[in-house]
């Protein structure tokens, strides 16, 4: 990811959230804020970027890089859409939401194998 950075925005100052103490220092003086996401949609970003929009200035930019670089501004809409899609994968509804269909399905597909002497 700091690859990517480099490539797409070689003029950045980079900032260790988890190992420096003063990291809020630069986020609040900076116009322009780049989050980098290893995966598609930031999961376990949401404290840190609620933190960011706290600190940042107004007009300050936030963007974010993510695990399929690809590069977004993370404006309120979006951010509401991401809120949204991490709280499908983190809590796996859409899995859980199959597995009443795979119940009803299965036991008519096994009596279609059994029928045609599949094992």
């Amino acid at each position: 990811m700091l690859a990517l950075l480099d490539e797409r925005w070689p003029q950045a100052m980079k900032v260790r959230v988890n190992g420096d103490d003063d990291w809020q220092l630069p986020i609040e003086t900076a116009d322009v804020v780049v989050l980098l996401y290893p995966d598609p949609i930031g999961l376990g970003f949401a404290d840190l970027e609620n933190e960011i929009y706290r600190i940042k200035k107004p007009w300050a930019e936030v963007r974010v890089l993510n695990g399929r670089r690809r590069e977004f501004v993370l404006a309120p809409a979006v951010r509401r859409q991401l809120r949204r899609r991490r709280f499908l994968e983190r809590w796996m509804v859409l899995e859980f939401a199959f597995i009443p269909f795979f119940l009803v399905v299965t036991p008519f597909l096994l009596l279609v194998d059994l029928m045609r002497g599949r094992r």
